[in-house]
C-alpha cells in the first residue's frame, strides 16, 4: 500500500476532493493516560447484522416522532447503557451490504481498495497479533477472500485470528440442528462445536466470546464479535419471546415457534415479536459479556465498539430515509457506541458525537491505543481524541467514498430517482462524505444509451432543530433545485471523481474489491 502514501501530495484543491489529501496526514497520538494502563487495553468489536438506526432505544430517544416498522427499540436495556456510559455516534457509515462492510472494518481500507487483498497486506487481527495481541473471532465471515483470511491460514505469519468460532456463508438458520458443527480453528481447544440440537446460535457465540475474554483475561485480547442477528430469517429463540411477549407466546409449544410460520388466524405482530427478540437475544449477549469482563476484573482495561454492518431491511432505520443496498443514509448509516470503563467515569459519559467516522476508522483506532500510530496503510484514522473531545477534527480530513455496482431493484424509490434507466442494468453508485454533505453520483443504461446523474445531499434537510432529526426524503432530493445537480455541476462532479480513480490506479478497482460467496 505505498501508494497511499504516495497520494498524500500528489492532489489538488479542486472543489470536491481537496480534502483527499490530507486524509492521510498523520495519526493524532490520544493522552495514555487516559485511556491506556500499564497492560495494552482489550478491545471487543460487537459487529451486528442488518440492525437499523431506529432499533436501539438510545438512537430512539435523539430524534423526533416515531415510525411503526420496528419494536425492537422497546427492547435493548444493555445497548441503552452502553451509550449512557459511553459516546454515541450519530453521522457512522459503512457498506450498503455484508460482505464489504466486513473487508472494510477489518482491513481499515475503503472497499475499492484492490491492495487488501494481497495476503501480505495484514488486517486489523494480524496487526493486532503482531503487537502482542490474543485475537478471536466468533460468529459470521462473509465473503470469499474475508474466509480464507480469516479462518484458513494455519501459517503464524498470515492468521488473523488465533481462536474462534464461526460460520463462513451469508446467512443460516439460527437453531441448530442435532449433529451439526460450527467449525473453529482447528489448532485451538474450542475448535468446532457439535450440535446436540435447537441451540441458538446467537447464544453459541455469546457463549463462545466469553469463554474467550475467561481463557484471556490475564494478556491483552482483541476480540471480534460478529453476531448474524438479526438478519433473516426471522427465527427468535423460544423462551425469549416468551419473556418479552408472555401473552402471545406463551402456550406455543418450541416446534410451533422454530418454525417461524405465523399460526393461522393468529399474531398479526409476528414478524416484528420475532425481529424484536432477535435483537434481545444481542442485547442480553453483551449484557453478559460485561458481567464476563466484570468477573475477570478487566473491565476497567477494556475497550468496547459496537456497530452494524449496513442499514435495517426488516427493523427501522428512522429517521433514515433507505434500507440495506442503498447509499441513502438508511442504507450505509448505522448505530455505532464506543464505550470504556474510563469514559464512563469521565464528563464524556453519554455524550453524543456528530462528527464524520466510519467502519473504516476502527483498525487504526484500536492500532493507535495498542500504541502503534503508523497511518499509512490505512484510509480510515484514529477517532478517539476527536470523540472524545481531547482534539476537534480537522473538517477536511474525514471522509467517506464508496463506490458499488447494485441491482436496479435493490435501490430505494429507484423508479423516482432514475426513471430514465433500464431497470434490468445495474447502477454504479458512488458517493463522497465530507462534513456534512454527501455527493452522489450515479450511472446506467437506457438501451445502449449511458444515462448519468449526480446530486449533492445535506446531512440535515430543512428541520428546524436539526440536532435531534436527520434525515433524508427521497422525494424532497427529486424536487429540489438545491440537491439535483445542473449539467455543469455534474460535470465537474463526474471529472473530479475520474481524476480521483486515475490517482488510484494501480491499487484501485471501480467495484467492492472482493467476491460475495465462497
Amino acid at each position: 500500500m505505498n501508494l497511499i502514501k504516495d497520494l498524500k501530495n500528489s492532489f489538488n484543491s479542486l472543489h470536491i476532493i481537496a480534502f483527499i489529501g490530507l486524509l492521510f496526514g498523520s495519526l493524532h497520538l490520544i493522552a495514555q493516560s487516559t485511556f491506556v494502563t500499564e497492560q495494552k487495553p482489550n478491545f471487543i468489536v460487537v459487529l451486528v447484522d442488518d440492525l437499523g438506526y431506529g432499533d436501539i432505544g438510545a438512537y430512539r430517544e435523539l430524534y423526533q416522532g416515531k415510525d411503526k416498522k420496528s419494536i425492537a427499540y422497546l427492547y435493548t436495556p444493555q445497548l441503552d447503557k452502553l451509550a449512557d456510559e459511553g459516546i454515541v455516534c450519530t453521522r457512522a457509515y459503512t457498506s450498503s451490504w455484508c460482505a464489504p462492510s466486513r473487508q472494510m472494518l477489518l482491513s481499515g481500507c475503503w472497499i475499492n481498495r484492490k491492495g487488501v487483498l494481497d495476503q501480505h497486506f495484514p488486517w486489523v487481527g494480524r496487526r493486532l497479533r503482531q503487537e502482542g495481541y490474543t485475537t478471536g473471532m466468533y460468529g459470521k465471515s462473509h465473503g470469499k477472500f474475508a474466509n480464507f483470511r480469516n479462518t484458513r491460514y494455519f501459517d503464524d505469519d498470515f492468521r488473523e485470528f488465533d481462536q474462534g468460532l464461526f460460520f463462513r456463508g451469508g446467512m443460516r438458520g439460527y437453531h441448530l440442528k442435532r449433529g451439526e458443527i460450527l467449525p473453529g480453528h482447528i489448532y485451538q481447544d474450542d475448535a468446532s462445536y457439535q450440535a446436540k440440537g435447537n441451540e441458538y446460535i446467537t447464544d453459541i457465540f455469546t457463549k463462545g466470546a466469553t469463554d474467550f475474554i475467561k481463557r484471556n483475561a490475564d494478556k491483552p485480547f482483541f476480540l471480534y464479535l460478529a453476531y448474524n442477528a438479526p438478519h433473516s430469517p426471522l427465527q427468535a429463540k423460544p423462551d425469549d419471546l416468551r419473556y418479552l411477549f408472555p401473552e402471545e407466546f406463551g402456550s406455543l409449544s418450541d416446534s410451533i415457534i422454530r418454525a417461524a410460520k405465523k399460526p393461522k388466524g393468529m399474531l398479526p405482530n409476528w414478524n416484528k415479536h420475532h425481529y424484536a427478540a432477535m435483537v434481545y437475544a444481542i442485547d442480553r449477549g453483551l449484557g453478559q459479556i460485561k458481567q464476563a469482563l466484570n468477573e475477570a476484573g478487566i473491565a476497567d482495561n477494556t475497550i468496547i465498539v459496537f456497530t452494524s454492518d449496513n442499514g435495517a431491511i426488516q427493523g427501522s432505520n428512522y429517521p433514515l430515509t433507505g434500507h440495506k443496498w442503498d447509499v441513502y443514509e438508511g442504507g450505509i448509516r448505522v448505530p455505532f457506541i464506543v464505550w470504556s470503563d474510563k469514559i464512563s467515569k469521565s464528563n464524556n459519559k453519554g455524550s453524543v458525537y456528530d462528527g464524520l467516522v466510519s467502519t473504516v476508522d476502527i483498525a487504526p483506532t484500536l492500532m493507535a491505543l495498542a500504541g502503534n500510530n503508523n497511518s499509512e496503510d490505512f484510509d480510515g484514522k484514529n477517532i478517539m481524541p476527536y470523540i472524545t473531545r481531547l482534539e476537534v477534527a480537522p473538517p477536511e480530513s474525514q471522509i467517506f467514498y464508496y463506490r458499488e455496482t447494485l441491482r436496479h431493484n435493490q435501490v430505494t424509490g429507484s423508479e423516482l430517482l432514475y426513471p430514465m434507466i433500464d431497470k434490468r442494468t445495474p447502477l454504479l453508485l458512488e458517493a463522497f462524505i465530507q462534513n456534512d454533505k454527501k455527493y452522489l453520483s450515479f450511472r446506467g443504461l437506457k438501451g445502449l444509451k449511458v444515462i448519468e446523474g449526480g446530486m449533492v445531499l445535506p446531512d440535515v434537510r430543512n428541520i428546524s432543530e436539526p440536532s435531534k432529526r436527520l434525515i433524508e426524503d427521497v422525494q424532497g432530493i427529486i424536487s429540489s433545485k438545491e440537491t439535483l445537480l445542473s449539467k455543469e455541476e455534474f460535470v465537474d462532479l463526474k471529472r473530479n471523481h475520474q481524476k480521483f480513480i486515475e490517482q488510484n490506479k494501480l491499487d484501485f478497482t471501480l467495484r467492492w474489491s472482493g467476491p460475495e460467496h465462497d
